[in-house]
């Protein structure tokens, strides 16, 4: 009895017990879960506007380019390769004049005849890209080649490219041999002919194993399937989760805000109380005690599926009953 006597509070408290320290205290306190509450809010508006952008805009988080896009770039690409093609062939007209009249050698000529073949393998390769698309529905990027027809197109024009580095490599080692040129400038053209060999070669190992463009067309329409449901389970499980998110904030925002609200008015009733003769100071004290919690669990997803499942199983129970 002595004890419990010795720790209750005083009935009556002197207003001088009651000093400004306190009081600070508890605005402090008042003005820490005010930062709380504003910084969550901001949370909670900006995981708004990211459910938002993600439904909005969630196609474009992995976003290829379409077949009209595609096919304006294949466009583009041939109006460039024919210029191209164009200025070479110009070119090497201009270099079969010069060789014809003995101001220049056949070893340059053949040169640009390489670049030439390999130019118009290019614009060649571009123009079955183009058919591709208008009668199979084949749609690849200008860099990308997959299906047999294109890699045909490449292999034909590796084939003639080799051809023609052969003959520059036959050329130069007789100029070799009579002297006109050094052994040095023999190797660019025996690298030119081991490249394109090697290059011919890889092309002719992917052709044994190429699918066809209609095979490609047919995988693609199944992987723009799975691209649309990658999609849609992006924008709505990216919503769910951060409406989710935003449903465990919200009381955390609520309970922060009426705890601030808590404090400041037992700040407030702390200094009437100073200069005021308080009676019970036993239910003061209970009343600076913070009692707020949270007054609703918020509900994860499974607990949401489970209780649509089982609803839905309720329902279907009693229509077939």
């Amino acid at each position: 009895m002595t004890g419990n006597a010795q720790s209750a509070p005083p009935a009556e408290a002197p207003s001088g017990l009651i000093s400004a320290g306190h009081i600070n205290r508890f605005q402090k306190r008042a003005a820490f879960h005010s930062r709380i509450s504003y910084g969550l809010l901001f949370l909670v508006f900006v995981l708004f506007g990211f459910a938002a952008y993600i439904f909005l805009f969630a196609q474009n988080i992995d976003k290829s380019k379409t077949s009209l896009e595609l096919f304006q770039e294949v466009e583009i690409a041939k109006s460039n390769q024919s210029d191209i093609v164009e200025n070479i062939q110009t070119e090497v007209d201009l270099a079969k004049r010069d060789v014809e009249s003995g101001y220049q050698s056949n070893v340059q000529l053949l040169k640009l005849q390489l670049l030439l073949i390999d130019a118009e393998t290019q614009l060649g390769l571009l123009d079955e890209k183009e058919r591709l698309m208008s009668t199979v529905g084949y749609f690849a990027p200008v860099d990308v080649i997959k299906s047999k027809e294109e890699l045909t197109v490449q292999r034909d024009g590796a084939v003639k490219y080799e051809e023609t580095a052969t003959k520059l490599v036959e050329l130069v080692q007789q100029q070799v041999a009579t002297g006109s040129i050094t052994v040095a400038q023999l190797f660019e053209p025996k690298r030119q002919g081991s490249e394109a060999k090697l290059k011919k070669e890889i092309i002719e190992q992917k052709l044994k194993t190429a699918p066809s463009a209609a095979d490609i067309k047919v995988a693609s329409t199944n992987i723009d399937t799975l691209e649309l449901a990658r999609t849609s389970l992006i924008r709505f499980g990216g919503v769910a989760v951060t409406l989710f998110l935003i449903s465990v904030l919200v009381p955390i925002y609520r309970y922060n805000v009426r705890l601030a609200s808590f404090y400041l008015a037992r700040a407030d009733t702390l200094l009437l109380a100073r200069d005021t003769k308080v009676d019970n100071f036993g239910e003061m004290i209970a009343l600076l005690t913070p009692t707020h919690a949270f007054e609703k669990e918020p509900q994860t997803p499974i607990d949401s599926v489970s209780s649509f499942i089982k609803d839905a199983a309720g329902i279907a129970k009693k229509a077939s009953g």
